[in-house]
């Protein structure tokens, strides 16, 4: 299994053009990205953010090979693994998924970028062994025992796994009690839930954190429920107009959790995904997922 390498090192300087402002009254210019938010201390800060020099920000990628902060370690991909290269998915397919995104068009998605994809309908742990990325796509019945004991395994491990749901408010096809029990299963603090989130559309306010955010500056979502965090889990993306802006974060619908030496991410909307040449802050989150 590879492991991706990271860095705890934290963000400084961000220039005040890309604070939040509005109605929390920061007199900066763009109401979009979160980094650069004023502080006096990591209480004014988002989830999995500190206040330095009386600026928010979040960790980077490693950056051991060309200087810039951008994570990819002088490999030039940007993925943060440092290798260069492709990097090996597994889409989980062996429970009914909802939704309109399909395991057929993330596969495709995924090639196109260069990463080599398997579709699995069980996954023990010998599939797992030469694999970067576990992804699964909205399950709505319990993913079965031999999958969720070697998901356990390979996040704890190293590997990162990635749970894309649809928990939201009408119209939608979800199961959060079964991708609860998943998250749970596999170690994590996190939960689903169709309350909270946004109803229609909303503004997705982005927290950076490289490499899971990069080149996302903002998000539009319809109708989405929300991740409820854990004590260790960090808010990625949250519902901007209705969002807490200090910790415990609210409203979120994309959160982030270290579990072991892996990482999980979750999302609470797939649709994001179906077409993403209508935005390219789609297409970045997409590509970052691997």
């Amino acid at each position: 299994m590879k492991r991706m390498q990271r860095s705890h090192d934290w963000i400084v300087g961000y220039a005040c053009s890309f604070a939040l402002a509005g109605a929390w009254g920061l007199g900066c210019a763009n109401s979009g990205l979160t980094e650069g938010l004023a502080c006096e201390s990591s209480a004014d800060c988002f989830s999995g953010q500190e206040c330095i020099e009386g600026v928010c920000g979040g960790p980077m990628g490693s950056d051991s090979g060309d200087g810039d902060g951008d994570g990819d370690s002088g490999d030039g991909d940007g993925d943060g693994d440092g290798d260069g290269g492709s990097r090996s998915v597994v889409i989980y397919t062996g429970v009914e998924s909802g939704g309109a995104l399909t395991a057929d068009s993330l596969k495709s998605a995924f090639e196109a970028d260069g990463h080599d994809v398997a579709l699995l309908a069980s996954v023990s742990g010998d599939d797992l062994a030469a694999v970067d990325t576990l992804l699964f796509l909205n399950p709505l019945t319990a993913v079965d025992s031999v999958t969720v004991t070697a998901s356990s395994s390979f996040l704890s491990g190293g590997g990162r796994v990635v749970v894309l749901t649809d928990e939201c408010k009408t119209n939608c096809i979800s199961a959060p009690a079964e991708v609860t029990s998943l998250l749970s299963a596999i170690g994590s603090g996190m939960f689903v839930s169709g309350e909270g989130g946004g109803e229609g559309e909303s503004d997705v306010a982005i927290v950076p954190y490289a490499p899971f955010t990069d080149g996302v500056t903002s998000l539009l979502m319809t109708d989405t429920g929300s991740v409820v965090l854990g004590a260790g889990a960090i808010a990625l993306g949250f519902v901007e107009e209705t969002g807490a802006r200090t910790p415990p974060a609210s409203n979120v619908v994309f959160g982030l959790e270290f579990v072991g030496d892996g990482e999980l991410l979750v999302l609470t909307d797939v649709d994001l995904f179906v077409d993403v040449s209508v935005s390219v802050d789609n297409a970045a989150l997409l590509a970052n997922l691997p």
